[in-house]
């Protein structure tokens, strides 16, 4: 976790910092390395698991906002990022279920949801302008998560998806039918995407420059799975 409470006031993780857990209260013990995000993490008696198996990714999508908007509570989740406006952002790392995203969704205005693309590797791949970047969820997780959908590639290739259409092929190599998910993407930097989430509107602002628009394609590789 990022964020602690310390005299009622939320704290970020210093060194010989004091901090305590929002959900059980416990004493923290503040991580600040050279290496990694600062983050606080619990003793290793305790049995709370928030904050737990949290990646470096993530803690480092989350540390990009202001502390007021890190880690805030609202109804039964705590989003990674919940803005003044009531736009709750995700970044997510690892695998979500459908019934997950929808209870996240339940007590907010609007969500923006940030999938990490840059190193995930199982049955489906993307390609965008030649590049290849692999990911483990299915392809109703990402339609789910539309019209805020984003794919984070690397800090300069931030993928903001504007429509996907599913459609079947016939692969003459494997014998299979294979499913292609096509769609339009606009390309722009992790600095931009933090820049208009903190003055979002109703169409996720425009920039002043003309967007950048890529074509992107989806498509399964192991047919078992479609």
């Amino acid at each position: 976790m990022l964020v602690a409470i310390h005299n009622n006031e939320r704290v970020f993780a210093t060194e010989g910092g004091v901090g305590y857990c929002p959900e059980c209260h416990e004493s923290l013990i503040p991580a600040c390395g050279d290496i990694y995000i600062h983050h606080w993490r619990h003793k290793p008696e305790s049995i709370c698991t928030y904050g737990a198996g949290e990646t470096t990714w993530h803690r480092r999508m989350k540390s990009l906002f202001p502390i007021e908007c890190v880690e805030v509570r609202h109804g039964v989740n705590r989003s990674d990022v919940l803005l003044q406006n009531g736009t709750a952002i995700e970044f997510q790392n690892s695998s979500i279920s459908i019934t997950d995203i929808k209870t996240r969704r339940m007590s907010v205005d609007r969500m923006i949801w940030m999938f990490n693309l840059e190193k995930q590797a199982d049955r489906d791949q993307l390609s965008v302008d030649g590049n290849m970047f692999w990911y483990n969820r299915p392809k109703e997780i990402f339609h789910l998560c539309m019209p805020h959908l984003f794919w984070y590639c690397s800090d300069e290739m931030i993928l903001k998806v504007n429509y996907m259409n599913d459609d079947i092929v016939y692969d003459n190599v494997t014998g299979y039918n294979k499913k292609i998910t096509e769609g339009r993407c606009e390309k722009i930097t992790l600095t931009e995407f933090v820049e208009r989430a903190m003055k979002y509107d109703e169409q996720f602002k425009q920039p002043e420059k003309p967007p950048e628009i890529v074509q992107l394609k989806l498509f399964n590789i192991n047919p078992q799975h479609d």
